[in-house]
């Protein structure tokens, strides 16, 4: 994977996340990451949650990582039934 991107090869495109959140805190950052997508940027999606901004970029870096996603776009794409 490293050598991957290393090379700047792209990977295939991952199924289907099978996580869910299983807690509040993790519904809480699917929240927030549903958020930033409707909204457009962290800024106005910390607004529309009323939390900080850097509690919105944190939220959705943490979500990132659960999910093991290198873009939120990629989050998006593998929450996406989570996400409807």
């Amino acid at each position: 994977m490293i050598a991957e991107r290393a090379s700047g090869r792209s990977r295939a495109m991952p199924a289907p996340s099978r996580w869910h959140p299983s807690n509040a805190y993790e519904r809480r950052l699917v929240r927030t990451l549903a958020a930033y997508v409707v909204e457009g940027s962290h800024k106005a999606a910390a607004h529309r949650l009323d939390v900080s901004e850097s509690t919105c970029r944190q939220r959705v870096s943490q979500l990132m990582r659960l999910v093991d996603a290198r873009t939120s776009a990629e989050a998006v794409w593998l929450l996406r039934e989570q996400l409807r």
